[in-house]
């Protein structure tokens, strides 16, 4: 997992970004290629955030994200 934010433009815009990575080898031994691969996991995920203020009275957050599992 990996996740960082900070502002662009003080106390205006602000940003966040957001990674994951993820495996698991499985729980089951397979016969076939005699490696206990049965059951397998991978999964990736990435984000951003996006948050803008520009008046005391008004702001707007975008959020965007793909993942991807098998």
């Amino acid at each position: 997992n990996a996740y960082i934010s900070g502002p662009l433009v003080e106390d205006k815009f602000f940003v966040e970004l957001s990674g994951r990575y993820y495996s698991f080898g499985g729980d089951y031994f397979n016969q076939v290629t005699q490696k206990r691969d049965i059951g397998d996991q991978k999964s990736k995920n990435i984000g951003t955030k996006l948050y803008f203020t520009p008046t005391d009275d008004f702001s707007v957050e975008v959020n965007v994200g793909y993942a991807h599992d098998q």
